[in-house]
Parts: structure tokens; sequence; C-alpha cells
């Protein structure tokens, strides 16, 4: 008999994982607090690669359903340096509603036999002799053989779990993006898609995307900010961006975002966690979408893969090969990410972004291989090249190289995971693998606002 799946949250890696199970014959059950499927997902695009659906095997949507992307520029904080980021068509990726992609594979969920529960708020796990078997909803219980954690960066789930499950990681400064995103009318025809880091010299990034009929404007910082301080940021992007309109057309609301690597445990007994819950965000753009989905294919996999008795199916040793194969194709990478980006946001004066972008310190090729998780290759004679432009800040340059190292450092710690579980290899895997970013949340606590 096919065992029972918990699935908490219609999120995109939990959908994935849904859908493979049911075609092989689970009988998988979603749980979802919003009420209607229109509801679900934000209510703005996201880029991420169109090849993630060749990768999960899963068809590809209708190309009325997408956009391809405008190349991006990035911007230095005093926006007078820019690195244009020139990509083919084919690897731009997509730009895509969220919602429409949620109701797409929603569709493909609903084919395969998966139940969905809307209004169904899940408020913590049900645990029983220190395991998770089931999920305490808003008016009952429910219960199954393995539960899948999709509920997003705020899960009531992971950070209820028992210490035993070594699941329970806070996040820190620095780790989220607090996101404005809003669409405004567009009152020119200008088409660019412009990334300012460190916008207003503030830690964070903001965008503004008037490629298409509308205005689209992000600002995501790792510090709250006021509502006096949101407005004023928004004020001085229309003044710099004339096609920016006063009507706001959709959006303007402010959600967490998780930018930082992913969770160092992903599985424990009768339990593994996906997606924004398990911080599989890229680090420095926060999007998360392919990432969730390649997440889901091989969860489900491995779920497939298991054999063995019923009362002992789903313990950590038989999950473990889900969070190996996710490291080793993804995890590292983004551990990689995470330290080029900490290097940029620890910055103690962020005018140190505008001299490595006004002395060609860092390239669009350097950026270009950063967010795509790729090894940034340097060699010494261009490092040396590229210190004497920036001589009067020598310090940057040295920082910059090291942490480039400490990025493929890290990218290999991270991708040399234990094949097997065993619980004290894991746990100085993940102790070494965390020495990596100590530094910088000891940096960031000295670090004003």
């Amino acid at each position: 008999m096919k065992s029972e799946i918990i699935v908490a949250g219609a999120g995109h890696g939990g959908l994935i994982t849904s859908i493979k199970l049911a075609k092989k014959g689970y009988d998988v059950h979603i749980f979802e607090r919003k009420k209607n499927i229109e509801d679900l997902s934000w209510d703005w695009c996201d880029i991420f690669d169109y090849n993630v659906f060749d990768r999960i095997k899963l068809p590809k949507p209708d190309n009325s359903l997408y956009e391809i992307p405008i190349n991006i520029q990035f911007v230095s904080p005093d926006e007078k340096h820019e690195l244009f980021i020139d990509l083919p068509v084919e690897k731009r990726g997509i730009s895509m509603e969220r919602k429409i992609l949620i109701k797409f594979l929603i569709e493909f969920a609903k084919d395969a036999g998966v139940n969905i529960h809307l209004n169904e708020r899940v408020d913590k796990p049900v645990i029983k002799e220190k395991k998770i078997i089931g999920l305490k909803l808003k008016t009952s219980e429910v219960k199954g053989d393995l539960i899948i954690d999709s509920a997003g960066i705020n899960t009531p789930i992971r950070t209820q779990l028992p210490e035993n499950y070594g699941l329970n990681e806070s996040l820190k400064r620095g780790e989220v993006f607090h996101t404005y995103r809003a669409y405004y009318n567009k009152l020119a025809s200008d088409s660019y898609f412009k990334v300012c880091l460190g916008y207003n010299y503030k830690r964070g990034i903001s965008w503004v995307n008037t490629s298409e009929e509308y205005v689209d404007v992000l600002i995501g910082y790792i510090d709250h900010f006021t509502k006096e301080e949101l407005n004023e940021l928004i004020n001085s992007l229309k003044f710099k961006h004339s096609a920016i309109g006063n009507e706001l057309l959709r959006g303007g609301i402010i959600e967490d975002i998780p930018i930082r690597r992913t969770a160092p445990m992903l599985v424990g007994d009768n339990y593994a966690v996906i997606g924004d819950a398990a911080f599989m965000a890229t680090p420095i753009s926060g999007s998360g979408i392919a990432n969730s989905m390649i997440a889901g294919d091989i969860l489900s996999n491995t779920i497939i893969n298991i054999e063995g008795n019923t009362n002992e199916r789903y313990d950590i040793s038989k999950l473990w090969p889900y969070q190996v194969n996710y490291y080793q194709e993804i995890g590292c990478n983004m551990a990689f990410i995470e330290v080029i980006r900490n290097f940029m946001i620890g910055l103690k004066n962020l005018g140190g972004i505008d001299f490595l972008f006004e002395k060609k310190i860092i390239t669009a090729s350097d950026i270009t291989s950063s967010l795509q998780g790729n090894e940034v290759k340097i060699k010494l004679s261009d490092l040396l090249r590229r210190g004497f432009r920036g001589l009067k800040k020598f310090r940057i340059v040295l920082q910059l190289a090291k942490a480039l190292s400490n990025g493929e450092k890290a990218r290999k710690h991270f991708f040399n995971i234990p094949e097997i579980y065993d619980n004290k290899e894991v746990k100085n895997w993940s102790i070494k693998g965390n020495r990596f970013f100590t530094k910088f949340y000891k940096k960031m606590e000295s670090i004003p606002n």
C-alpha cells in the first residue's frame, strides 16, 4: 500500500513533489491556508530558468503565459557606473506571473490526483515520541506517513519541531530581504531594467524595470523600513526615473524573502522541508522558483526509491539522498553566492561598491557568473591588473579576492556532503560549513542600519 503524504502549503516545491508522487499512486494531501486558488502566491512576476521544465520532465507552459525579459543593467550605489549583462535570449530565462505559474502547476496536481484542501491553516506539527506524525490545523488534526513542509519562510512547522531534528535555526540579520514590490503606470517609452546595488547607500537592492506596459519597482533591504522611509525611497526612485507614474496598479506590499544559503538540514524522521521554508532562494536576487521545483523532483525521486517496512520507511537515513542530491546540484552553489553577497553587504562603507564599479574591478561577466553560482575565475595576472586600477583602495581588492577564494572553499565543502547519513559526520559537516559565515554574523551585529 502506498504511503499517505501530507504537504503543508501549495508552494512550487511542494506542488512538484505532490504531482510526481500522486502520479506514482501515493495518497497526497496538500493543506493550504489561502481560501482560493486565485489567492495563492505573490502578485508579481519572477524571472527563472525556462529549462527547469525539461529538468523535472514537466510540460512547458505555452509561450502566451510568459515573456522573455530584457537584459539587466547593474548600477553602483551612486548610480554613476553601470555593468550591462549582455545575455543571449536563450539564457535570459522567462518572466512569468507567479499566480499564473501556481495555477499552471495546480492543474497538473489536480490531474495527477492530488487532494488540495484550501482554507486549512497549519498551526504546528503533531509530535509523538519526539517524531512528527502529522499537522495540527485550525480546527482538526491530520496524520500521515511523511510530512513535507512547503509552508514558506515563516513556516510554523520547522520552527516547532523537537530539538533532535536540528532544524530550529532562526534567520539572522542579513539573511532576509524586507521587500517592497509594486507596479506603477508608465509615463515614458524608455525600456530598461536597472538593478542598483546598495541603493541610497542602504544594505540591499532596488530595481526599476520599464520593459512592459507598466513599471516594475522593487526595494529590498536587510533592515525593516518605516512607512516614512519607504515613501522617501519611492519618491527618490520616481524623481530619478521619469517613467514611474503615481498610479499604483497592483502590489505595493512588503514581503519577507530569504536571501541565505540552503538550510543545513532538509530532512528528519518522517519530515522533509522544501522551498522558502528551507531557504532555497538565490542569496542575491531572492528568487527560488527553479531551485524549489528541482528540489521537488529530487525529493519525489528519493521517496519513490525508498524501500523497507512502513514503520521505518521515512526515517532520516532513508530521506538523506534528497539532501545529498540537492546540495550537490544546487545547495553548494548557493553557499558560494552567499559568501560573495556577504562581502558586498558587509562593507562598512558601501562607497566601496562605487569604487569596484568605477575601476572595473568587478565586471559584467563576474556578476553573471556569481548570479548563476558558477566559479568566478580571476587569474593572478588579472587580479594584479585590476588591483593596479584600484591602487588607492587596494584593501578592497584583496577583500574581494579573499571572498572569491572563501566562496570556492564553501562550495567545495557543501558539495562534499556525507553520502550516507551518519549523525556525527553530518553534524561536523554542518558546523564546519557554518564557519564560512560566522564572521559575517558578528560584523552585522556592529554595523548600524
